[in-house]
């Protein structure tokens, strides 16, 4: 019985997402038929559609028609939207997720109230292990929408989404750090089209918030449709 929605949201990072389903092909069927796999494709030139031929999972594709300059909130509300499962994982194109570890995974859906995160390593230097992975998670679809999504006011600048997110989730759920669940980071799979240095439109944004209460519930400010 599928129990998790795996939402990978993707930007013109066709590498990534060509190395995501030959990792996700070779999972087990028992762990295949307890995922549904979904990939939002944010508005991307590259469009996902060309580098997937019929997978031997149970995945899903959205599409995006516009492309709207940092639209994380956007495209992980979408995912979140039409997850058909109780829990689901924010999931970034450039972290490989091991069986064993999405096995671990699996047995922590069944408790609503807690949101989990994990670490990453990037697959030599254990020195990295003890190190957590940002704005990915697990959660109760529930609880997702409980806390209120990801505020979509974030789009169009960069940062400050899931320190956002996670502020406005105190005291709605219990976030809990796995240390035996490894996520592998391939560091040449980060996308290049985003400028990090320039947080600060965001940063103050996030202040302002939390001064004042006023989170944006107006979810999904596009046009989308299902591609597959």
């Amino acid at each position: 019985m599928t129990s998790l929605s795996f939402i990978t949201t993707y930007y013109n990072q066709s590498d990534m997402l060509k190395k995501q389903i030959e990792m996700w092909e070779s999972y087990s069927d028992e762990i295949k038929s307890k995922v549904q796999f979904i990939v939002v494709d944010d508005g991307s030139s590259k469009e996902a559609m060309e580098y997937i031929d019929n997978p031997n999972i149970n995945l899903s594709v959205y599409r995006i028609n516009e492309d709207i300059y940092c639209n994380i909130p956007g495209a992980v509300n979408l995912g979140a939207k039409v997850c058909e499962t109780e829990w689901m994982f924010k999931h970034d194109i450039d972290h490989l997720i091991p069986e064993e570890s999405l096995s671990l995974m699996l047995n922590l859906t069944d408790t609503i109230g807690n949101a989990y995160k994990f670490y990453r390593y990037n697959g030599t230097e254990i020195s990295n292990a003890n190190k957590i992975a940002p704005g990915q998670f697990m959660i109760h679809t529930s609880d997702f929408w409980r806390i209120g999504g990801w505020d979509e006011d974030f789009c169009g600048n960069y940062g400050q989404n899931d320190p956002a997110f996670f502020w406005r989730a105190k005291g709605i759920v219990r976030v809990e750090e796995r240390y035996e669940v490894e996520m592998v980071i391939d560091e040449e799979g980060e996308t290049s089209e985003i400028d990090r240095s320039k947080r600060d439109v965001n940063e103050k944004l996030f202040e302002e918030k939390k001064r004042t209460g006023e989170w944006s519930y107006e979810f999904l400010r596009f046009d989308w449709e299902k591609v597959y």
